[in-house]
């Protein structure tokens, strides 16, 4: 169970990542309104995300009991 979550939570950042990078490409080469598109298209997929990446690194952090660096 642990690493297929750890699979998940891999893919999740990665997806949310490379969202990340391409928003800032668009914004760095001055397509605002590409951007302004691509950000209202994605505005839910992005909270999903954001939402499935704490969830699934609280669940490693849980079933590791690896708390030690963040005491």
């Amino acid at each position: 169970m642990s690493t297929g979550m750890l699979h998940l939570h891999i893919t999740v950042v990665m997806i949310f990542m490379f969202s990340m990078i391409f928003k800032n490409i668009l914004m760095l080469i001055g397509m605002n309104d590409t951007l302004a598109k691509f950000r209202a298209k994605t505005k839910i997929m992005e909270m999903v995300l954001g939402s499935l990446m704490l969830l699934t690194g609280g669940y490693l952090l849980y079933i590791t009991q690896n708390l030690a660096p963040y005491m």
